[in-house]
């Protein structure tokens, strides 16, 4: 896994997937995930950067629109914090 840590992101396209950013800052970026682990931790984010979800995560949001465009309740698919469903 990369390890980022204080990098001032602007502008630029950044890559999510097998990273892991420590207090780094990101402006005006393109934050890409495909639905690899990552962690970050102590970042800031400006509200004009710009998520693009790709591979996985893409179709994982897909599905989650479709289930709830269904008219189903998404809180009934994810697993409460307590383990039981």
């Amino acid at each position: 896994m990369r390890w980022i840590k204080d990098k001032d992101f602007v502008g630029t396209r950044v890559e999510i997937d097998d990273g892991t950013f420590i207090r780094c800052k990101f402006t005006s970026c393109v934050l890409s995930y495909k639905g690899g682990l990552f962690k970050i931790d102590g970042c800031e984010f400006s509200p004009d950067n710009v998520w693009e979800l790709t591979g996985a995560a893409g179709l994982t949001l897909t599905m989650l629109g479709l289930i709830r465009a269904l008219g189903y309740d998404i809180n009934y698919f994810i697993p409460s914090q307590s383990g039981h469903a």
